[in-house]
């Protein structure tokens, strides 16, 4: 492995906890933000499945009208 990599590593590991604001992070003072983190989390995977399954499509199939 690279040393970069391995720095990267160790400094991103290295923190216990991730600094969020609290609207971010569902404040639990707040009533209506009691669910924002599943929202959120909601969100990030209507975007990426479908995405990764086009790209693994894509990737599979790449060859098809290549001659061999």
């Amino acid at each position: 492995m690279n040393l970069k990599y391995i720095i990267a590593l160790i400094t991103t590991s290295y923190f216990e906890f991730v600094l969020a604001c609290p609207g971010c992070a569902g404040s639990s003072n707040n009533a209506a933000d009691n669910y924002t983190v599943y929202v959120l989390i909601g969100f990030i995977l209507a975007i990426y499945v479908p995405f990764y399954l086009l790209f693994k499509t894509v990737y599979k199939y790449r060859h098809i009208n290549k001659d061999h």
